[in-house]
């Protein structure tokens, strides 16, 4: 379909611009991408352009803009049995409302990213996914949930830093004491 080589090409453009960090280039080559797809009728892939929009607002400062253009996309991943692009779409909304301060919102889509992602066998991002639970889990003063979270991250890393390394060894001390 020539709409949807259209889609493509906007595609490139932005994913090069986000590389070499030239945000206002890469907003307007996903927004077009976007608005190919719709006109092509291909509502998945401009839900997915819409996503790839919301990141390259979120790392450009705008998390309000990053959330009004990822909202709902979850839906029509869900609608459309794609776990795995729905995982996405509800991570980047959690990424959002945690930059606009909304934590318990935040978490709660983080957490069913994370069930997702658990779900369709995807440990890198939902290793991410987890951390950010854990970090999030931090701040709001759930101490115990943090470790929890952050023990399950490191646990599900195939390889970890020193310094994982050492905080896996930290936190399963407790964990070690309760259960003797």
């Amino acid at each position: 379909m020539k709409d949807l080589s259209v889609v493509e090409d906007h595609f490139q453009q932005g994913n090069l611009a986000f590389q070499n960090r030239r945000y206002t280039e890469a907003a307007a080559a996903f927004r077009a991408a976007g608005e190919a797809a719709r006109a092509a009728g291909d509502a998945l892939k401009a839900a997915e352009m819409d996503n790839n929009l919301a990141v390259v607002l979120l790392q450009s400062g705008d998390p309000a803009g990053a959330l009004k253009t990822a909202e709902g996309t979850d839906a029509l991943f869900a609608d459309a049995a794609d776990p795995q692009r729905q995982a996405i779409a509800l991570g980047n909304q959690a990424a959002a409302l945690e930059a606009l301060g909304r934590r318990p919102e935040a978490l709660e889509k983080y957490k069913t990213c994370s069930a997702l992602l658990k779900q369709v066998n995807d440990p890198q991002r939902r290793v991410s996914v987890l951390k950010s639970i854990s970090a999030l889990q931090m701040r709001s003063g759930q101490f115990l949930e943090a470790l929890v979270s952050m023990q399950a991250a490191l646990d599900q890393s195939p390889q970890l830093s020193l310094r994982e390394r050492m905080l896996k060894g930290l936190i399963d001390i407790p964990f070690r004491i309760l259960n003797r």
